[in-house]
């Protein structure tokens, strides 16, 4: 595509990238995985607080997090997860069951039916010196263009993969830019067995591939702040115009809705742009006239990101979900 040669791509990829702190990534269709987005905020008890960082590790191996992160000036926690379409409710109840049995408080959970990552900004971006240079009247004086059309998730009930499919994509989630020769070793699966599964059931499920600014690696406070924005019972014309917002804003890495009118937009923004992208943002929301919103400022050093939840996948092809078990181990970590 683009006829340079594969090692100047390997290298762009693998060694210039991550010296931008810009990462490739491949996306992938949850739905057809079986999988059902959700999103939370919560808080920890102040007898489980303590315990909050391995606590929310262990909801990742135990109930399908897929990734969390923590906010400035409250103790609020925001994550998404990924729940076999199959297991939802036990799911919800085992949330519940967390709040009763003291672990959370003020548990705010939503259900996902689309989302889409807008893409890098490129155009604001120099790539030279790996800085940001935005000129806002400039942005506020471009055409908005549409965001991407909404597709809605129609998760399966049954998955159309395997154990090693399940595999394979944990590995692709951890590191898009790895070669399947690296991964068939790790997994010490045969490297043309391997080859076969990722052509014929991985391919299919990739939804898309993106590159996105992952700025504050190893704790770093002083390049980034997160900002999440969530909407309740938009309209069709209100969400339209909220899209427009943060689809055009040069710094939104994540979007996401239900049917219900719900919408969330997560953004990543150089700390030395937060001022003016603040003031932008609530000059441009104040001229839509939207309904009263929810913001979260994120502590973007302490975020983590989990793959596909694939310790509750079987040799068999399915989800699993044992709510006392996994309550059980919780409730171990908060009373450590």
């Amino acid at each position: 595509m683009t006829g340079m040669p594969k090692e100047t791509i390997r290298y762009m990829l693998k060694k210039r990238f991550p010296e931008l702190d810009l990462a490739v990534e491949s996306v992938f269709n949850l739905g057809e995985l079986g999988l059902q987005r959700y999103s939370a905020t919560f808080k920890f008890t102040p007898n489980a607080l303590p315990h909050a960082n391995s606590i929310l590790d262990k909801l990742a191996s135990v109930a399908f997090l897929t990734y969390r992160s923590g906010t400035l000036l409250e103790p609020t926690h925001v994550a998404l997860f990924a729940v076999p379409v199959l297991v939802e409710e036990e799911f919800q109840s085992f949330l519940r069951g967390l709040v009763d049995d003291g672990v959370l408080r003020e548990v705010e959970l939503k259900r996902l039916e689309w989302a889409w990552n807008p893409e890098l900004k490129c155009e604001y971006y120099n790539f030279d010196s790996g800085r940001w240079n935005v000129d806002w009247k400039e942005v506020g004086s471009h055409h908005e263009a549409p965001p991407s059309p909404v597709v809605v998730d129609q998760p399966r009930l049954k998955p159309g993969i395997d154990r090693s499919d399940i595999l394979l994509i944990k590995e692709l989630e951890a590191s898009s830019v790895r070669n399947l020769a690296e991964i068939s070793e790790k997994l010490k699966m045969n490297a043309v067995t391997l080859r076969w599964h990722y052509r014929k059931h991985v391919l299919p499920v990739i939804s898309h591939h993106r590159v996105r600014w992952i700025p504050a690696r190893g704790g770093d406070k002083s390049k980034v702040v997160g900002v999440s924005f969530g909407f309740s019972q938009l309209t069709k014309s209100e969400l339209v115009k909220a899209r427009l917002i943060f689809n055009n804003f040069p710094f939104t890495w994540y979007e996401a809705g239900s049917r219900d009118g719900s919408y969330r937009a997560d953004l990543a923004i150089p700390v030395a742009e937060t001022v003016t992208s603040l003031e932008f943002l609530n000059g441009r929301l104040g001229e839509m006239s939207l309904p009263p919103w929810k913001s979260h400022l994120l502590d973007l050093p302490t975020s983590m990101h989990y793959t596909v939840p694939y310790e509750n996948f079987t040799e068999e092809g399915e989800w699993v979900f044992n709510p006392e078990t996994a309550l059980n181990s919780i409730l171990s970590l908060a009373k450590a």
